[in-house]
C-alpha cells in the first residue's frame, strides 16, 4: 500500500492481485482539537444586550433632536415676534418728519403767521406723507376711465349717461388705497347707468 498527498486529498491505492483499487478519503487535520459549541442561551442574551444600548442611544438620540427641534422653533418664534414688534419701524421713521414739520405749522399758526405760508407749509407735509407712504407700498386705487369693478370700487352714486358705457366711473368720491396688490379701502365712486 502507498499514500500520497494531492490536492487536499490523501489518495490510498491498493494492489491486488486482480485490479489496482482507488480510495479517496478527505484530508483532516489530525492536530486540531474538536471547537466547543457555546451556548445558544448566552448567544441570545449576548444580542439582547447589545440591542437594548442601541436602542437607549436611539432613545436619546431621539430626545436630543426633539430638544434641538424646540429649541429652533422657540428662536424662530422670538425672531418672528421681534421683526413683526418692528416691522413699520421704517414707515414711522419716515412719518417722523411729517410729524415734526404738521408741529411747526401749528406753532407758526399761533403765533401769527401769515395764512398763505401756513398752507404752503401743509401742502409740502402733505406731499411728504405721501411720499413716506408709497415707499411703503401704498397706492391709490385705479379709478380714470374704469368700468366699475367690486374688487377695487364701491359705486355710491349712480348719474344717468347715454355717451358713456354703463357702469362706467365718472366721480371719485372718497380715494381708495392698496397696500402692494391688496386693496385696503376701496375707491368710493359715481358710476353712470343708462337714463
Amino acid at each position: 500500500m502507498a499514500i500520497s498527498t494531492d490536492a487536499g486529498y490523501i489518495q490510498q491505492v491498493t494492489w491486488s492481485s486482480d485490479e489496482p483499487q482507488e480510495t479517496l478519503t478527505e484530508e483532516t487535520p489530525e492536530s486540531e482539537p474538536e471547537a466547543t459549541q457555546p451556548d445558544p442561551s448566552e448567544l441570545l442574551m449576548a444580542r439582547i444586550k447589545q440591542l437594548e444600548s442601541a436602542l437607549r442611544e436611539a432613545q436619546q438620540d431621539v430626545l436630543r433632536a426633539q430638544a434641538e427641534a424646540q429649541t429652533v422653533i422657540r428662536r424662530q418664534r422670538s425672531q418672528f415676534d421681534e421683526e413683526r414688534k418692528y416691522a413699520s419701524r421704517s414707515l414711522i421713521e419716515d412719518l417722523l418728519p411729517v410729524l415734526d414739520n404738521f408741529e411747526r405749522s401749528l406753532g407758526s399758526l399761533e403765533k401769527g403767521a401769515n395764512p398763505d405760508k401756513v398752507r404752503e407749509g401743509i401742502v409740502s407735509i402733505e406731499k411728504m406723507l405721501r411720499r413716506a407712504l408709497e415707499n411703503a407700498g401704498l397706492s391709490l386705487v385705479p379709478t380714470e376711465g374704469m368700468q366699475l369693478n367690486p374688487e377695487l370700487h364701491e359705486a355710491i352714486a349712480t348719474e344717468p349717461n347715454e355717451e358713456m358705457p354703463e357702469e362706467s366711473i365718472t366721480t371719485v368720491l372718497e380715494p381708495g388705497y392698496q397696500l402692494h396688490d391688496r386693496v385696503l379701502r376701496p375707491a368710493k365712486v359715481r358710476v353712470t347707468v343708462k337714463p
